[in-house]
């Protein structure tokens, strides 16, 4: 996850070719239909070429007529988000069929520092046009806030900073979206929570900005520390794609980059030095690809770093100057950085 003062979820478009095949002849003509994960069609996506585009139907169907023959790109889009290019084959005198599924998700959460007594949790409905703020004093402790993570539209987790005033560590969970917060950190030693990542729900990882990492398998209803590391002094983010593979990254105490990697579920780790770093470059968000590429960035110029032996090794694809906390992955080839 990400550590940043703001964090904020924003409506992803992710598509998905259920079947792209060519006829032997036809007229130059794209065609298809466009769903969403469910199976019902779509109206109204728009079915870009260049600087033109037709429509879905109420039906999700399409026809385009005209394309040139070739290899062709063509983006689906809907209400104007950015969806995904899909690149089709037009045969001269010819047709392609190409159905698209579309999961469409416009809900999403952004946290950030207290104002009003309580710390800032937001929460949009529609894509990230309106924001709602959640919580109240009552729920929420009058902290920063650092990450969040939500696993679907009702069940989501939030930490920060400890709240020293009531001597508690800050571990907000919701499985109603957002309506009430109830703090699991206080049966914790007293710490700030970094980063916090779920999958299911069920079982969570948490990092502390000291050597400490988090786990729980029953919701939240209870957590223990799983790792007291030893050559991290500051945790910043962590990262999984399926809940049994994780890592962490952190800072040793000669100010050099570290990542942690757990094959167990955070049973057991082994501690992957970062060579393609340098002294005084802070790792601040680490997160993987589906396919296990790890992508790494922090402050002091560290830019983005790639590892595609799991940690073992690591190689800069590319410069930054400046300090970025913020990374972010959308499938395997596209990758966000900010700082």
């Amino acid at each position: 996850m990400r550590r940043l003062r703001i964090v904020a979820a924003a409506a992803v478009l992710a598509l998905t070719a259920v079947s792209c095949h060519l006829p032997e002849s036809g007229s130059g003509t794209l065609q298809g239909r466009v769903t969403d994960a469910s199976g019902l069609g779509l109206a109204s996506v728009a079915v870009i070429y260049g600087d033109s585009a037709v429509y879905t139907a109420e039906t999700g169907a399409y026809i385009y007529d005209g394309l040139p023959d070739g290899l062709q790109g063509v983006r689906f889009t809907l209400d104007g988000y950015y969806g995904v290019m899909r690149q089709v084959n037009i045969p001269d005198g010819g047709s392609v069929t190409c159905d698209v599924s579309m999961d469409i998700f416009t809900s999403g959460w952004a946290v950030g520092a207290g104002d009003s007594g309580y710390g800032t949790i937001l929460r949009t409905l529609d894509a990230g046009r309106t924001w709602v703020r959640q919580g109240n004093t009552q729920m929420v402790p009058d902290v920063a806030l650092r990450d969040v993570c939500a696993v679907d539209d009702s069940t989501a987790w939030v930490v920060g900073d400890a709240d020293t005033l009531s001597r508690r560590t800050v571990l907000l969970y919701t499985d109603d979206g957002g309506t009430t917060w109830v703090n699991q950190g206080a049966a914790l030693p007293l710490m700030n929570i970094s980063a916090v990542i779920s999958l299911d729900g069920v079982n969570a990882w948490a990092v502390s900005d000291s050597c400490l990492v988090l786990r729980t398998d029953n919701s939240g209803k209870s957590w223990e520390i799983c790792r007291t590391s030893a050559d991290v002094v500051s945790y910043s983010a962590l990262t999984t794609q399926d809940g049994i593979n994780l890592w962490c990254c952190g800072t040793d105490a000669a100010g050099g980059a570290v990542v942690e990697y757990s094959h167990d579920r955070g049973t057991a780790w082994s501690v992957c030095h970062v060579d393609a770093s340098y002294s005084g470059q802070h790792p601040e968000n680490i997160v993987q690809t589906p396919s296990g590429v790890l992508y790494l960035t922090g402050t002091g110029a560290m830019g983005v770093l790639r590892s595609d032996d799991g940690g073992s090794s690591w190689h800069s694809v590319t410069s930054i100057s400046g300090d970025m906390y913020g990374l972010d992955i959308y499938g395997e080839q596209t990758v966000w950085v900010c700082g």
